[in-house]
């Protein structure tokens, strides 16, 4: 069965969240002005929380 990307939050320290993807192989889209089409590209989740000091990820499948 083929993998595809998974969508998440990141939920920075100051409330604003940031859509983004992980690709099956690791790799890390955030999109961090979808106005403007910024974004932060990254080979893996723990890089792009060194970008983002304090940030959570949260994902659908994600229970409270």
């Amino acid at each position: 069965m083929p993998k595809f990307a998974s969508g998440f939050r990141l939920r920075l320290r100051d409330g604003r969240t940031l859509d983004g993807a992980e690709f099956p192989s690791g790799r890390v889209f955030v999109l961090d002005d979808p106005e403007f089409g910024f974004a932060t590209v990254a080979t893996s989740m723990d890089e792009v929380l060194k970008s983002y000091h304090g940030a959570t990820v949260e994902r659908p499948d994600d229970t409270r």
